[in-house]
């Protein structure tokens, strides 16, 4: 079977393997062929020789674009797991709910904040407190409103 080409064909071969635009010898063509499928068949086997696998682009971009989510999802986590802990303390009286920002941003940025946390003493009452009779008191209609 014989190949011919155009002249821009002829041109853009050359240029391709790097062999001036004059070259005409098809002996000098084949041996830049063959000496460019060696190379790339040698960058193949020393990067298998080392523990490197050749990987198409596509599938680069998938894996690439695939870690990228799995590290939004631990992010996400992440950020979940610190406001739980937080809300816990809050829910405990350990800390007052307006400090909540403050502290999921301390513990983000120093996870050992956590540990303080939940090592602090519960300071804000979270039960009801202030009664004045206990549940066996003598409550009836007649007691005022404001008593009861």
């Amino acid at each position: 079977m014989a190949l011919t080409f155009n002249d821009d064909q002829t041109a853009r071969l050359l240029d391709v393997l790097g062999l001036s635009a004059d070259t005409a010898d098809v002996a000098v063509i084949l041996a830049a062929i063959s000496d460019l499928a060696v190379a790339e068949n040698a960058v193949a086997a020393k990067a298998a020789g080392t523990g490197l696998t050749l990987i198409d682009g596509e599938q680069l971009a998938a894996l690439e674009a695939a870690a990228e989510e799995g590290r939004t999802i631990a992010a996400a986590a992440a950020q979940a797991k610190v406001e739980g802990i937080v809300t816990d303390a809050i829910k405990a009286g350990k800390l007052p709910p307006a400090r909540k920002d403050h502290w999921v941003k301390l513990i983000t940025a120093d996870e050992s904040m956590a540990d303080v946390l939940a090592s602090a003493p519960a300071v804000i009452p979270v039960t009801e407190i202030g009664h004045s009779h206990g549940a066996d008191a003598d409550i009836d209609a007649n007691t005022p409103e404001w008593f009861r």
